[in-house]
């Protein structure tokens, strides 16, 4: 090879890692702008990706049957980049224009809606996807003249999917999360644009084809594949199982990671970590075999498939020994995330990414680049069925682990497929022996933390779904790892109050929907209000819902089921049900995850709260969770500014943990309503099964909206759907937040001047609040003296006296529970 031969071919392989680069950077980013559109559901995000895997095998389709009618595939290259620059550009827009149409089936075709979903996303993938997809065999007959050697499929897909690899990381772990969707999109557009300038302008210099020499370009034949076209049907059908169970693998991998990554409380990192891990492994996998011998890689194909299949089958027991790797590294836990998920990972990805380019090469003698096209397609045909098999049949049916093992036989069975040896009928005694353990093996018992029985283990498609019962009968439920919801002292606190809040300050709520379903304590709680005609409650995991009657003795909802007219339970992300329902509602109260906790941040940004805006009646109340937990001070005032800027009138409760509440009326309940709620003994009651009495639930209104302005401060950052800040920061939490509060503290009789009754109580009820605050800095703060004296104080109080006893029982109780040291 000539000098300028191997600058240009250099150029063009770090450009077609660029292009992996963007590929990756613009499927981040879409499957989040169209997860805003479509919801977090299962069903959307296995749309979103087996749509953006379909339109590229459709891409790498048409190039395998138009490549050798391409007379400048440079140009060609170029062309594509610049339409998926246009795209890339135009994507807001196309989703934008498309709520419309989700709407209307929404509303009008509900048994469609499903395939709606599906559709949306495939329609809006197509054409940049596809574009995608055709690269692989440009860049493939690009090099052909510069290098006529086969091992060049193997350097261009390693280099591709290391790009990719980098591709999710930056974007994952950077760009969105500082520069936000639009400008990260953006610079893919200028990537694109890069590499159509680069790659036209290098193509000037080339000179042309090279002669071929048939005995260093085309692999010697051998009993493993046959020059004839009818012999290709075992490898294609090789290949297709390699990109299916490849997928398939990733998926069961991300349903299984809470178990084996380490504890990260903003998961959003875990997608980006494990398909960097994919990526990475893959592209190093086959940068090997573009090193190796056609000999060496016949030879050792059908061990690394061997391997490939073992380790797969054995997934779920391994991680769970690397535990020790979580903090081996480093004290951020993101970093430790990274590097467990390379070293667990990398076997399979390596193996998988070693396989791939020589299968291609068994078939590439008498059609180098059309066969290599062809595998392509192959592979990413089986890498859009992967994705919808494990999501809706293997872990459905199977559960996790067992459908772990049914996936790693897969590359056990293309041994069999493809090699007539003796290989291939061991293999095929091992999948007999695999299918009988499949039959008969338990799956591994879920094993609780000390001090909780196990209630409830239960794998389904959304979440895998735990329930336990501690030592004084309070039950937790656990999806995927994260505690949820629970009936315990605290949880209940919480619960009654997303729902008692909103309650006492509108006149007259008939129509209510509760947004996150959790034990059903606060949908109950209005349910049993009298003036409340109808609950509407959309819940995003049908577990929860199949769960629901766990829960009776607390949520006050077991006679819902004689009266379906007044409770209504939707399954579906509640962003998309607010989107989409023409419904309107006289209060709206949502409790989900933390705000941390990845695709949450869409039910705190400031267009989620303008969507409910929309749905409400006149005088309508939105009410919303606020965690203290896990929460900066910039973190916190950054969703009270979004709120307060959200609303016309704004007020912040304070308890356990805060409320939010808003309304474009404003907001000054009467005695009357107050009494006639609070007063009730149904309420009394509830009140004092969560530590609360009338005066202390009245103190926790805490400040109006301009204390809430100047709570948050001037420049402080406003959540949005485009810069989703607070779900990527690493930070923890801060006493801060607790100090401020107390500084802006507003008297209650200033929020409420007509409540003379409760006037003086009131404010003695907020002095212990206030009380409790402190409580809570000197805990954070590690103030040990400071806390016992607060804590003395607080015991001698009449009004939370009852609380703070209530607390340290359950701190004893818990205490006793924990090993003790010997």
């Amino acid at each position: 090879m000539s000098r300028s031969s191997f600058i240009q071919k250099t150029i063009y392989l770090v450009c077609f890692f660029i292009s992996g680069f963007a590929a990756l950077l613009y499927q981040v980013v879409w499957v989040r702008q169209l997860e805003i559109l479509l919801g977090s559901s299962t069903l959307s995000a296995t749309a979103v990706v087996a749509s953006f895997m379909g339109g590229m095998a459709i891409g790498a389709a048409l190039a395998s049957r138009l490549i050798d009618r391409i007379k400048s595939p440079a140009t060609t290259f170029a062309a594509v980049q610049v339409m998926l620059g246009i795209f890339a550009f135009a994507f807001p827009t196309l989703v934008e224009l498309a709520g419309p149409v989700i709407s209307f089936f929404y509303n009008n075709a509900t048994s469609s809606y499903s395939l709606a979903v599906f559709s949306v996303a495939f329609l809006i993938l197509l054409i940049p996807t596809s574009l995608m997809g055709s690269t692989f065999s440009l860049m493939i007959k690009i090099l052909d003249p510069l290098e006529a050697n086969t091992k060049t499929v193997a350097k261009a897909y390693a280099l591709n999917t290391l790009g990719a690899a980098t591709g999710v990381f930056a974007t994952g772990f950077y760009l969105m999360g500082n520069l936000g969707l639009r400008v990260t999109s953006f610079t893919g557009v200028a990537l694109n644009l890069l590499l159509a300038a680069v790659i036209l302008f290098t193509s000037r210099f080339s000179s042309g084809p090279q002669p071929v020499n048939a005995s260093v370009t085309q692999p010697a034949q051998s009993e493993h594949a046959s020059s004839e076209n009818t012999g290709y049907w075992r490898f294609y059908l090789a290949t297709f199982l390699m990109g299916f169970a490849g997928m398939a693998y990733e998926i069961l991998v991300f349903r299984h990671s809470m178990y084996f990554l380490p504890y990260v409380y903003n998961n959003i990192y875990l997608f980006p970590a494990v398909v960097f891990a994919f990526c990475l492994w893959i592209g190093v996998g086959s940068h090997v075999a573009g090193w190796l011998t056609i000999e060496r890689q016949q030879k050792l194909l059908p061990a690394a498939l061997f391997l490939q299949g073992l380790y797969i089958i054995f997934s779920s027991h391994l991680f769970l020994q690397f535990d020790f790797l979580n903090s081996l590294f480093f004290d951020n836990h993101v970093w430790n995330l990274f590097i467990k998920a390379c070293i667990l990972l990398m076997p399979p990805a390596f193996l998988s990414g070693f396989c791939f380019p020589v299968l291609c090469r068994y078939v590439m003698a008498s059609l180098p680049v059309r066969s290599a096209s062809i595998f392509y397609s192959c592979n990413t045909i089986g890498s859009v069925l992967g994705p919808f098999a494990a999501t809706f049949i293997f872990i459905p049916l199977l559960g996790i682990q067992r459908s772990f093992i049914l996936i790693g036989a897969l590359p056990v069975f293309i041994i069999l497929i493809a090699f007539k040896t003796v290989a291939g009928r061991f293999s095929a005694a091992l999948i007999a022996v695999i299918f009988v353990i499949l039959l008969i093996r338990p799956d591994p018992g879920y094993i609780p933390e000390a001090g909780h029985e196990l209630v409830v283990y239960q794998e389904n498609r959304d979440a895998t779904a735990v329930v336990t019962r501690n030592r004084r009968g309070e039950m937790s439920l656990y999806l995927n790892d994260h505690e949820a919801a629970g009936t315990d002292y605290t949880h209940y606190r919480n619960q009654i109050m997303m729902s008692l809040v909103p309650l006492a300050l509108h006149p007259d709520p008939q129509q209510v929907l509760v947004i996150c379903l959790g034990t059903g304590v606060t949908a109950g709680t209005c349910f049993n209000d009298d003036r409340v005609r109808r609950v509407t409650t959309v819940e995003i995991s049908p577990s929860v819902k199949q769960l629901l009657p766990m829960f009776y003795p607390w949520n006050g909802l077991a006679s819902y089921a004689e009266d379906p007219d007044r409770f209504n339970l939707i399954i579906d992300d509640g962003r998309s049900f607010v989107t989409s329902s023409e419904s309107k509602f006289d209060i709206i109260t949502s409790e989900p995850l933390h705000p941390k906790r990845a695709g949450t941040v869409n039910l705190y940004s400031r267009e989620y709260y303008q969507l409910c805006r929309k749905r409400l009646n006149e005088g309508g109340i939105v009410a919303q969770w606020l965690p203290y937990h896990a929460m900066t001070l910039d973190e916190f005032r950054s969703i009270v500014a979004t709120f307060a800027s959200s609303f016309k009138y704004a007020l912040l409760w304070i308890g356990e943990q805060g409320v939010l509440v808003g309304s474009d009326s404003p907001l000054q309940p009467n005695d009357t309503a107050i009494a006639r709620l609070l007063e009730k003994p149904s309420v009394v009651e509830v009140l004092k099964r969560g530590g609360y009495n009338i005066e202390l639930f009245l103190a926790g209104f805490w400040m109006n909206k301009d204390g809430m302005q100047a709570y948050s401060g001037e420049k402080i950052r406003i959540l949005s759907d485009d810069l989703p800040w607070i779900e990527y920061s690493l930070d923890g939490s801060s006493y801060d937040v607790f100090s401020r509060m107390i500084a802006h503290r507003q008297p209650p009789q200033k929020l409420f001047a007509s409540l003379e009754k409760y006037g003086d109580k009131m404010d003695e009820a907020s002095r212990e609040n206030v009380d409790f605050l402190y409580y809570r800095i000197h805990q954070l703060a590690g103030n040990e003296k400071a806390a016992v004296e607060t804590a003395a104080r607080m015991m001698r109080s009449r009004l939370m006296s009852a609380h703070f006893f209530k607390m340290l029982e359950i701190i004893s109780l818990d205490s006793a529970d924990q090993p003790q040291s010997p």
